[in-house]
């Protein structure tokens, strides 16, 4: 640190000034997709894809995210998409869900 005169004559200290913070603020219903995602890509995705070789496209109407859990393909996956694109793969999900972000975490929690 460079020393400098300050007021009064006192020695002042150049302190470096910290990054700026940043807030993300995820939804929940982002958080569970996530952790679909990372759990999608390891082995009980694949222990899924035996059970269930589809796809799902998860609709939550509160927060009006849109997400598909893909579990037909090589890499299972999970990807969050805008609702209303034309390319939001509705007419390649073999199910379809809509659901409240609510009663998702209900439903991944097992309530």
């Amino acid at each position: 640190d460079k020393v400098n005169q300050g007021p009064n004559g006192a020695a002042a200290y150049n302190t470096p000034t910290p990054p700026p913070h940043y807030t993300i603020t995820m939804s929940m219903s982002e958080i569970v997709f996530a952790a679909m995602g990372e759990a999608a890509q390891g082995p009980s995705g694949k222990a899924l894809k035996r059970k269930f070789k589809g796809s799902v496209l998860f609709k939550i109407t509160d927060t009006d995210e849109v997400y598909f859990l893909d579990l037909k393909s090589d890499n299972c996956s999970v990807s969050k998409k805008k609702k209303g694109d034309d390319d939001n793969n509705s007419s390649k999900a073999d199910l379809e869900v809509e659901v409240t972000s609510e009663n998702m975490t209900k439903l991944i929690s097992g309530e």
